[in-house]
């Protein structure tokens, strides 16, 4: 029997009905892993769900919009009532309203902005705590954002959230910045302020 490398880990995939967030999804449940999926469409959850479920994989779909606290919170606690873990946060939730920085409206920077950065910064932070109480620093290594479509600034400040330490299996590759911002090695000795 081939070991399957996250058997029993929980992977948590924001956006993840198509695209890239499709991908890791199918290819986290054929590696065994728990999938938690999320996205504003109900509908296609459902497919991904389905594909997952097919590689048997035990999954949940959770329709969640990342820029909503609430929704965010909500998407992580439904994952730790059925799964009892997070080994593995994808932010891969994205949008692009790209333009001419003249006709560039305010709102769509703001969504732009609110989407691709201050969720991946929120759910990361959600799923942080559990992580370092369980003692799950290879997933916390394993945080990064897989939107890397929009502007150049969303791109900058995502560099924080990027571990340059990536190994992807091909159908799951993805182009990663340099410098991850932090060392989960040195968040060992936090975790006994978080109790």
């Amino acid at each position: 029997m081939i070991e399957m490398r996250m058997d029993g880990r929980c992977a948590l995939i924001t956006g993840g009905s198509k695209g890239i967030g499709l991908a890791c999804a199918v290819a986290f449940a054929r590696e065994g892993a728990k999938i938690v999926v999320s996205d504003v469409s109900a509908d296609a959850i459902a497919e991904t769900v389905q594909l997952c479920e097919s590689e048997g994989a035990q999954t949940l779909g959770v329709v969640a919009d990342v820029t909503d606290k609430k929704s965010l919170q909500k998407m992580v606690d439904a994952t730790l009532a059925k799964f009892g873990r997070i080994d593995c946060l994808v932010n891969n939730a994205g949008i692009t309203r790209d333009n001419l920085l003249m006709r560039m409206k305010d709102d769509d920077w703001s969504a732009v902005i609110q989407t691709n950065l201050d969720a991946v910064f929120r759910m990361s932070r959600a799923v942080l705590r559990d992580m370092m109480k369980a003692q799950h620093l290879e997933g916390i290594r394993r945080l990064f954002s897989g939107t890397f479509d929009a502007a150049a600034a969303e791109e900058l400040g995502l560099v924080t959230f990027t571990p340059d330490d990536i190994d992807w299996e091909d159908e799951v590759r993805l182009a990663v910045e340099e410098r991850a911002g932090f060392s989960p090695d040195g968040l060992i000795g936090m975790e006994a302020n978080l109790r």
